[in-house]
């Protein structure tokens, strides 16, 4: 068992979608009440369904370095956690960093997501 809280590895690309839902399904099966934390990409990048600054550029820099971002997350769809915060970057450099945050510059499409196992 997984006694909270089980800090996700750092989900990014090229990592697959069946690497990251195993991962999350590891935690998932974890006790009950255990948290999992864990950076990820808003999929509304990727999809198109959302824009954010800078990202077509973004995507465009990745492919070109040989390092594609092939897809993004809804962080707890169909994936057996429940879901507590999801805070963009703007919201985390916020609570954070209070102030002094809003002179850091960032992509608006990196968040933190706090799960916990029901």
């Amino acid at each position: 068992m997984i006694y909270g809280p089980f800090l996700g590895p750092r989900i990014r690309p090229p990592r697959t979608p069946r690497a990251v839902d195993s991962v999350l399904q590891i935690a998932a099966a974890g006790s009950p009440s255990s948290s999992l934390i864990f950076p990820y990409i808003h999929s509304g990048l990727l999809d198109g369904s959302k824009r954010f600054k800078d990202g077509e550029r973004l995507l465009r820099d990745f492919v070109r370095i040989g390092e594609p971002w092939t897809f993004g997350l809804h962080p707890l769809r169909e994936r057996g956690l429940c879901l507590q915060r999801d805070l963009s970057a703007r919201a985390y450099r916020s609570q954070y960093f209070g102030v002094a945050a809003q002179r850091i510059k960032g992509h608006e499409f990196y968040h933190v997501a706090l799960a916990r196992v029901p």
